[in-house]
């Protein structure tokens, strides 16, 4: 790419140059042996001119980053810190010549297998507007992802999530009742915490979550209170009090906290360690309370859509299953679901299923039945 190319030719002893300007200002001089590869040389470069330099790669990140109006601010701003890294030390480049699989190596290449998917997904995001804006043709490509990803959070069996629940739920303090409508609900822990008085809504059967400030659109969203004792026991502990107050009341020990949400999510951290203890279940963090509850979902028949849905995700495929399933688990659901459709049970081919003893292979005869086997050994 160039800023100037210059379109007349410079005889140069039995040689012609051409001069051009890169887009670091810099001006240089390219030897042709004829004027046919000279000419040729200045419109081929022609068409690889940027007018007024191009758009700086960091500038573009920052008109990219406030489009982003469907996103919070704390979602922006990881946005920001995955895409730092790859533009580190390049930020005056334009986007058009932006060496993206250089800076890759360089910069992301070396973290997690994790990073670097979080990575490629916000320069995904950031591909898809540059070529809206036609700043870019085609998205660039970058090397594959290395590494092995994470497990991801350690989920309680279902036998163990029902001894939490039965100890919680007993205890009746309020982390406690947070961590319980968690598991029922696939609510975040952030959205748990931040829940009010208000969000508890219709005779307690519903939750507004994420209604002032959610993650996303799709994080703003009406939850169902289910098991209706769940639903019973949230409307005795918000009963009498304002709207505006928590839903579950947490009073912090620390003098001073720059970040109450934060303070009341460490408080449920702590919490579900205990309740762990006394349940006599393995250590899990708050998180896994989604992925649980995510995993059940789909395992008892519900649709893709409706489990992303109901814990606020936009995409089932690329958030929820990679994120928050047990393995293999879409894939037993997806098996049920076609044995539903082909399965033995139905009328079909129901009488194909009857269990005899003659079997063959599928070269050989059908065996002879007792009567074509007497009439046989008669003619004999």
């Amino acid at each position: 790419m160039y800023k100037w190319v210059s379109t007349k030719l410079e005889p140069h002893g039995s040689k012609f140059r051409v001069a051009v300007m890169t887009l670091e200002g810099k001006q240089e001089r390219h030897a042709f042996d004829s004027a046919s590869a000279a000419q040729t040389f200045i419109e081929k470069a022609s068409t690889r001119r940027l007018g007024n330099g191009g758009h700086k790669i960091e500038t573009v990140v920052e008109q990219y980053l406030s489009s982003r109006t469907d996103l919070k601010a704390s979602s922006i701003n990881t946005i920001r810190f995955r895409l730092a890294p790859v533009i580190r030390g390049r930020q005056q480049l334009p986007i058009e010549i932006f060496p993206w699989q250089k800076a890759w190596m360089q910069h992301a290449a070396i973290q997690s297998t994790d990073s670097q998917l979080g990575i490629k997904s916000a320069l995904a995001g950031l591909f898809d507007w540059t070529i809206k804006q036609r700043m870019m043709r085609k998205p660039p490509e970058l090397p594959e992802v290395t590494g092995r990803r994470s497990k991801g959070k350690d989920l309680l069996r279902i036998d163990e999530a029902k001894r939490l629940i039965e100890v919680a739920v007993r205890e009746r303090d309020s982390i406690a009742l947070a961590l319980v409508t968690m598991l029922y609900t696939g609510i975040r822990p952030g959205e748990a915490m931040a829940l009010t008085v208000r969000d508890l809504d219709d005779n307690a059967t519903v939750l507004w979550v994420a209604a002032e400030d959610g993650k996303t659109d799709a994080s703003k969203r009406m939850v169902e209170v289910d098991p209706p004792e769940l639903g019973s026991v949230l409307a005795q502990l918000a009963k009498g009090r304002p709207g505006s107050e928590y839903l579950f009341p947490f009073v912090s020990q620390k003098k001073t906290t720059t970040n109450i949400l934060k303070s009341r999510t460490d408080a449920l951290h702590r919490r579900l360690v205990g309740l762990c203890k006394r349940a006599g279940v393995p250590e899990v963090v708050p998180h896994s309370m989604r992925g649980l509850h995510s995993t059940i979902a789909v395992e008892r028949g519900a649709t893709g859509k409706l489990v992303a849905d109901a814990i606020g995700h936009t995409s089932f495929e690329r958030i929820t299953i990679p994120h928050y399933l047990a393995p293999g688990t879409a894939e037993r659901a997806r098996a049920r679901r076609v044995k539903k459709v082909l399965g033995p049970t139905c009328p079909e081919n129901s009488a194909a299923w009857e269990v005899t003893s003659n079997f063959t292979s599928h070269a050989s005869k059908a065996p002879l039945s007792p009567t074509q086997q007497t009439t046989k050994t008669a003619d004999k």
